[in-house]
């Protein structure tokens, strides 16, 4: 569900900014298209990059999952501060 939150997050910073809507789950894509908005979004490269490699490794089978979610609470840390950096960006 992290994963999913940060991707609608950014989905919908990204067309408040006018970037038309597409059907993507990569969380590093679409921070990549908000660095062309804001250089900020660039420091929260790892978190994307880490949340959707443990997406798909849980909707696909045949991944190791044992170490999936051992980081989580780290990961809702630094996704709040994403999170905070969108709500600043559009307010």
């Amino acid at each position: 569900m992290l994963q999913e939150s940060i991707e609608r997050y950014l989905k919908g910073y990204l067309i408040s900014r006018g970037w038309e809507l597409r059907k993507t789950h990569s969380l590093l894509t679409l921070l990549d298209h908000a660095v062309h908005y804001d250089e900020e979004f660039k420091a929260h490269a790892d978190l994307c990059e880490n949340l959707t490699a443990q997406f798909w490794a849980q909707h696909y089978p045949g991944d190791d999952l044992s170490e999936v979610g051992e980081d989580y609470p780290q990961l809702r840390s630094q996704a709040a501060e994403l999170i905070r950096l969108i709500k600043e960006r559009l307010s």
